[in-house]
């Protein structure tokens, strides 16, 4: 599939195909802005941009991330893959223990820090991507036999 996506911004001259999904991600994103203000809009409440304000600081904090992380050096982050890996996997057997998860409508899936509540989940999905791109990094060699 990716052969073809190339393939077919190398036919176009002067196009970088970083550039179009770039433009393709900010247009969606202010297609979601957009659609969540005419929401907030529709449900008369006292604080119609509520929701709008609060996905904006969000907007932004993914943009100051996305830019750090741009600049990382991927071989020291590396190193942290399967430390990172154990502390998602520790969160994940704290999340069910009951005096330490926070169940939230009938779900036990939330710790909490104080005012703020972390889903592990979501931590070791992102942790799960570290660890399997450092080891298929680490075998490359190795990927083509079905045991490694």
């Amino acid at each position: 599939m990716f052969r073809r996506v190339r393939a077919f911004f190398s036919n176009i001259s002067g196009v970088n195909p970083v550039l179009v999904v770039g433009i393709c991600a900010a247009l969606l994103t202010i297609l979601g802005l957009v659609m969540l203000s005419s929401a907030g809009q529709s449900l008369n409440a006292s604080d119609a941009y509520f929701a709008l304000r609060k996905q904006m600081v969000w907007l932004v904090a993914a943009l100051v991330a996305g830019t750090l992380v741009v600049f990382l050096d991927l071989e020291k982050l590396r190193r942290f893959a399967w430390p990172l890996f154990a502390v998602a996997v520790v969160m994940l057997i704290l999340v069910k223990i009951p005096s330490i998860g926070r169940e939230v409508n009938g779900a036990r899936r939330w710790l909490d820090f104080g005012p703020a509540r972390l889903q592990p989940s979501e931590f070791a999905k992102l942790a799960l991507v570290f660890v399997m791109s450092h080891y298929l990094c680490a075998q490359q060699r190795h990927l083509k036999t079905f045991w490694k």
